[in-house]
């Protein structure tokens, strides 16, 4: 949201907003030597009462000597202005001679860093907090212009005026004091934490931030990072916003990393110490859910001035639903935890907080309850997060469908929400077993599209037993680039993923290495692995092309451009129990054929034997792995017979 400048004080801005106070007549207050240093400075306050606008000081100088008096030496001037009501103004004192060279100062006070302290330490050595401006917009040639502000306390400053050998006219400071009308920032932010920063721009802001009685507030002000957080109470507040340096009587505050920059000595004065001006120094105010900008620029020495409010706001409870899974799997449904983390009402805080869930788009009641007391699969009592174990039936067709909320408080205020369920269409391939077919699907994917495919696997992978999950073969043109997620049917736990694997293939491979593929890809880990192995059970395999993101939940995403055809294979060396019996049984105890149905020791020396001899007892399968034998006694028998036998029989 954008501020609207707004000035509540328009009757007395029309009048006197940055308009001169009336000066009855103008008192002078000239030099008095010896004043070079401050313990011998002048006083500039109009006889006692303070200097009003129209005021002068006068002196003469041709030096800047700070040790000796004399007319070689600096002048220093201890400057107190006038009362006036309470409010904001701006003090500038322009400084004009017959013989241009002067230069005029307002001091300060140095400032350092401790490791002891978080906020900056206030030394006692003079340092420059302003130096006069020779291009002052609008001021005449020659005149050395300097600018602060305070609030009509008779705030004082130190203010310098050195010379030159050529500066042998006496000069005259003219005060000017005008009416400040601050920018009011017209959304209200809500009592708590505030962060005020930039906002839209890199420029180095500094500021301040002072209580509705113009006081400084301790710690409340940043120079770096240009950000600060405080928690602020109800009232009108005030922020003296510029750029680098903006100065005060108070040491630099906590989170503030530049904390060397010259303060002024005395309260209620503070200044800008910059002559460059910005078209854009925006503002940002945030507080909860209100965040409000405010457009600013900035000239010669300018602070802007914000006025700002922070009340308690009435705000009604409210609450983010979370379903965990929100993905199912046609025909499958399953569990899933409905969560509501409910934010209370404020002024006053809510109490009897309740929270009812729509679930009749999923087969549960339209006003559902959800707990906090550590039932119904809420996890933790009395935490504000409301749960419930929901139930999505198997029979809920494709499609996604709305879970809605309302949470109420007993202060009759109430918020709501709504959260989606989503059942995705999946293939069923079958099961992956034993003949050493794999299963093989040709399709066709679109841009972005994700497609899932269901089987189940009847071994557990093993180091003699493989499973290989991958996209390749003829249908798959060189630019479809794809990436493949392998999850457990049973729980939606994602149990890998792959993008390339040589090339833009996906692979994933569990157990034994394929003898007849290539891997060429070993930095990717889910290529030949052999731990972990892939359990015996119900698995998914979701499809997309590159790029796409797969998580626990049956969570796939695909922002991929890609479309085409595809060619996806599952495939494996495992035998089923009865055929490996039927191959790996080659002889009864005792070492004679027949088989007997029992593999012990025997089956494995026999066969090794006959494999070492060449005889035909070791002839397992044919060239390509399948039974009967072929007459030939191969690699494909031995590793026939070791994935057999390791398999048992029934």
């Amino acid at each position: 949201m954008h501020s609207t400048r707004l000035t509540p004080w328009a009757l007395l801005a029309a009048a006197t907003a940055m308009a001169p106070l009336a000066a009855f007549a103008q008192t002078a207050n000239p030099e008095a030597e010896p004043n070079e240093t401050r313990s011998t400075a002048t006083a500039a306050a109009s006889g006692g009462p303070g200097m009003a606008s129209g005021d002068t000081i006068t002196g003469t100088t041709t030096g800047s000597s700070t040790t000796l008096a004399g007319p070689t030496s600096a002048d220093i001037f201890r400057v107190k202005t006038a009362a006036a009501p309470l409010r904001i103004y701006r003090h500038r004192l322009s400084l004009l001679s017959s013989t241009v060279g002067h230069t005029a100062t307002i001091r300060g006070l140095a400032q350092t860093t401790s490791s002891s302290t978080t906020t900056g330490v206030i030394g006692t050595l003079d340092s420059t907090a302003q130096t006069s401006s020779t291009t002052f917009p609008g001021a005449a040639t020659g005149t050395r212009t300097n600018q602060w502000y305070g609030f009509g306390r008779q705030e004082e400053i130190y203010y310098r005026v050195a010379g030159l050998g050529t500066t042998t006219a006496a000069y005259t400071a003219t005060l000017d004091t005008q009416v400040v009308t601050p920018t009011v920032v017209a959304t209200a932010l809500p009592a708590g934490p505030i962060t005020i920063d930039r906002a839209g721009h890199t420029n180095d802001t500094d500021f301040w931030i002072y209580d509705s009685n113009f006081n400084a507030i301790p710690d409340f002000g940043n120079d770096d990072p240009d950000t600060l957080t405080r928690t602020f109470a109800p009232g009108t507040y005030y922020i003296a916003w510029a750029n680098f340096n903006v100065a005060n009587n108070q040491p630099s505050a906590s989170g503030d990393t530049f904390r060397t920059a010259t303060v002024l000595d005395f309260p209620n004065a503070v200044l800008n110490s910059s002559t460059t001006s910005f078209s854009l120094l925006d503002i940002r105010l945030t507080g909860g859910s209100v965040s409000t900008t405010v457009a600013l620029t900035k000239t010669q020495f300018e602070i802007q001035w914000l006025q700002f409010t922070v009340a308690e706001l009435t705000t009604s409870p409210a609450g983010v639903i979370t379903a965990s899974p929100s993905r199912f799997l046609q025909g499958l449904g399953g569990n899933t935890l409905v969560t509501v983390n409910v934010t209370p009402g404020n002024a006053p805080v809510s109490s009897g907080l309740a929270v009812v869930a729509d679930l009749s788009s999923i087969g549960g009641s339209a006003t559902q309850a959800l707990f906090d007391d550590g039932t119904n699969g809420d996890v933790t009592a009395g935490d504000n997060i409301f749960s419930f174990a929901a139930s999505v039936p198997s029979s809920t067709a494709l499609g996604s469908y709305a879970v809605p909320f309302t949470v109420t408080d007993a202060q009759a205020r109430s918020g709501n929400g709504t959260t989606s369920l989503t059942v995705l269409p999946v293939f069923p391939l079958g099961s992956l077993t034993a003949t050493n077919t794999p299963l093989v699907v040709d399709t066709n994917l679109a841009a972005a599209e994700v497609k899932w495919y269901s089987f189940t696997t009847t071994q557990d992978a093993s180091p003699t037993v493989f499973f290989d999950f991958h996209t390749g073969g003829s249908l798959l043109a060189p630019s479809n680039d794809t990436e493949i997620g392998l999850f457990n049917l049973a729980t939606g736990a994602l149990v890998a993923a792959n993008d390339d694997a040589g090339g833009l293939r996906s692979l994933l491979s569990f157990g034994q290495t394929d003898p007849s593929r290539s891997y060429t890809d070993p930095t990717n880990a889910a290529i030949g692995q052999t731990s972990p192995t892939l359990p015996a059970g119900n698995y998914a395999i979701a499809l997309s092309g590159f790029n796409a993101d797969f998580a626990n939940g049956f969570v796939a995403n695909s922002t991929s451009a890609n479309s085409g055809p595809v060619r996806l294979t599952l495939a494996t060396n495992g035998l089923p129990p009865s055929l490996a019996c039927n191959v790996a049984d080659i002889v009864a105890i005792g070492g004679q054929p027949p088989a007997d149905g029992i593999l012990t020791g025997d089956d494995f020396n026999a066969f090794i034997g006959a494999f070492a001899n060449g005889d035909l007892l070791a002839d397992i399968v044919a060239i390509g792995g399948t039974p009967p034998g072929d007459g030939l006694i191969t690699g494909d028998d031995f590793n026939a017979f070791i994935a057999a036998f390791a398999t048992g029989c029934p």
